[in-house]
């Protein structure tokens, strides 16, 4: 039966940036004594409250440990807890001392003065115009960061995948997914259309939507490219091979093509569709040979 176990994070004694696994310790509630957990964990800092849930299990070598399988990040309710959170490091230009500062000055509304009123910080002494806008900057980047982690997470987005996508869109990380998680296919790298087609449907996405059907039709003309080494493929065929791997009607491949077509998504000459790079590259290598046998020939 999977156990709770609530506290502060004290030190952060490993933390993996590719895969999130943190080795950490943790001061439970009521304890003045700091407990071992692992797992993956990768939008946690020290001074955060946090609850985890897993299990104790005992390691051959560390002993004792807390093993996490999820955990939720909460605001802290003590003012030795927002003291400890603020001065962890976490946040720019915010030290143990400038964060006692400003923990006395705004006592238990401290964290809410940081989401929605940062301006106030100005009336802290040694916090200037220049200040101010580091460490706004900083708390938003870390609450974009924990909001995606934990979104992505839900929807069964690896931790390893979750840090490549909001190191390819930063901020927006959250709303570009949201609104088209097929866009992954093109910018971030190791996303294949099964991975994105699984986002996309654990995200409420139709199965017969237009974003959808795009996709599964620019995933085809890709794969003919590396699998086959084909720059492009007959319309009727495309069409054909769309709608059995997406399992959608005819029509809607082929009005989805249509479509894609006449926005300049997909190239489509004489009944045969390309991707738009591969007809372009296509395009230039015909004119390059052109040329060449042109200065060969004198014609």
């Amino acid at each position: 039966m999977m156990q709770t176990i609530k506290g502060t994070i004290t030190d952060i004694t490993f933390q993996n940036d590719d895969n999130g696994y943190t080795v950490l310790l943790l001061q439970e509630e009521g304890s003045p004594l700091s407990v071992t957990c692992v797992g993956t964990m990768p939008t946690v800092a020290p001074g955060e409250t946090v609850v985890f849930h897993g299990d104790w299990e005992t390691h051959r070598r560390f002993g004792r440990q807390f093993t996490v399988e999820r955990y939720e990040i909460v605001k802290p309710t003590t003012l030795r807890g927002i003291t400890a959170l603020l001065g962890s490091g976490l946040i720019a230009n915010i030290g143990p001392l400038r964060a006692q500062t400003i923990v006395e000055r705004f006592k238990l509304d401290t964290l809410d003065v940081l989401e929605h009123e940062p301006k106030r910080l100005l009336e802290v002494r040694g916090i200037g115009l220049k200040t101010l806008e580091k460490i706004t900057e900083a708390w938003q980047r870390q609450r974009h960061i924990r909001d995606l982690m934990l979104y992505l997470q839900e929807i069964g987005v690896s931790v390893n995948l979750a840090t490549r996508i909001y190191k390819t869109y930063g901020p927006q990380a959250k709303e570009k997914v949201s609104s088209d998680p097929y866009a992954l296919l093109d910018d971030v790298w190791g996303v294949g259309f099964v991975k994105a087609d699984r986002i996309a449907q654990k995200m409420g996405f139709k199965h017969d939507s237009y974003k959808r059907v795009r996709a599964g039709i620019a995933y085809l003309l890709s794969d003919a490219a590396n699998s086959a080494g084909h720059t492009c493929v007959a319309t009727a065929e495309l069409v054909e091979k769309a709608a059995a791997l997406l399992g959608v009607e005819t029509e809607i491949a082929v009005y989805s093509l249509d479509h894609a077509v006449t926005a300049g998504l997909l190239v489509r000459e004489n009944d045969w569709v390309y991707l738009p790079a591969y007809y372009h590259a296509e395009r230039m290598s015909a004119g390059y040979l052109r040329t060449r046998i042109a200065s060969v020939t004198g014609t």
